[in-house]
C-alpha cells in the first residue's frame, strides 16, 4: 500500500502448531511489515506488483506531474 510517499509491504501467513516438527518454535516469520520512502515522481496509481520465482517484483511508474496524496492498496497477483 501506498500513502503519501511512502510505500509499505507487508505479509503474513498464517502458522499451524500442528505441523511444526519440533516442540520449540524460537523465530516466528509469520507477520512482517517493512516501508519504504518513493521518489517524488513515482506514480503509485498505476503500479502493480507480482510474486515470481520466489521475488515480489513492484513496478512503480514516474510522472513528473502526479500527486501521491491518496492511498492506494497494491495487490500480488
Amino acid at each position: 500500500e501506498t500513502d503519501q510517499q511512502i510505500i509499505t509491504i507487508s505479509a503474513w501467513k498464517e502458522m499451524n502448531p500442528v505441523s511444526c516438527v519440533t516442540d520449540r518454535c524460537e523465530y516466528d516469520y509469520t507477520n512482517w511489515t517493512r516501508a519504504f520512502k518513493l521518489p517524488a515522481d513515482a506514480d503509485a496509481m498505476f503500479s502493480s506488483a507480482e510474486f515470481r520465482n520466489g521475488e515480489l517484483v513492484i513496478h512503480i511508474p514516474r510522472n513528473s506531474s502526479c500527486e501521491n496524496q491518496a492511498k492506494v492498496t497494491i495487490y500480488v497477483y
